[in-house]
C-alpha cells in the first residue's frame, strides 16, 4: 500500500467531537502497530502482544458503539449498511488469531496494519464523512 502513515491529519475530522477523539486513538493504535515493524518487533512480548490486540478489540467495539448511537440520534438514512461495515471489521479484528500474532508478530502485525490503512480509506475517509453534513443539521 501507499507510504501511509498513522500521523493524524485534522481534515480528517467530522467535527463530531467524540468520534474525532476515537478516531485519534484508533490513528494512536495504528501508529504504534508502525513502531512495532519499524524495528521488526525486536523486544516485542507476548504480553505486549496480547495487550495490543485487547486494546484494539476494546477499541473497535466501543467506537462501533458509539458511533452507531450517534448515526440513529442523527437519522443517519445509511446506518443498517454502515452497522453491517463495522460488523466485518469487528469480525476480522476479533479472529486474530493470539498464538499466531505471538509466533509471527511481524507479519501478522503487517497485515493488521495493511487492514488499518485500508479501513481508513474506504471507511474513515469516505463513509465517516457522510456524517457531519447530518450533524450539523
Amino acid at each position: 500500500m501507499l507510504s501511509f502513515k498513522f500521523d493524524w491529519d485534522p481534515l480528517l475530522e467530522l467535527h463530531i467531537p467524540i468520534l474525532d477523539e476515537q478516531h485519534q486513538h484508533f490513528f494512536k493504535l495504528g501508529r504504534h502497530i508502525e513502531q512495532l515493524l519499524l524495528t521488526s518487533c525486536a523486544g516485542v512480548t507476548n504480553q505486549d502482544l496480547l495487550n495490543l490486540l485487547y486494546e484494539l478489540r476494546d477499541y473497535v467495539t466501543y467506537h462501533f458503539y458509539e458511533e452507531e448511537r450517534i448515526m440513529e440520534e442523527l437519522a443517519f438514512p445509511e446506518l443498517e449498511a454502515h452497522k453491517l461495515e463495522h460488523q466485518k471489521f469487528l469480525t476480522y479484528i476479533n479472529k486474530i488469531d493470539y498464538t499466531k500474532l505471538c509466533e509471527s508478530p511481524f507479519s501478522e502485525l503487517c497485515s493488521l496494519r495493511d487492514k488499518m490503512v485500508s479501513w481508513t480509506f474506504t471507511h474513515i475517509v469516505q463513509q465517516d464523512q457522510k456524517l457531519t453534513h447530518y450533524y450539523k443539521k
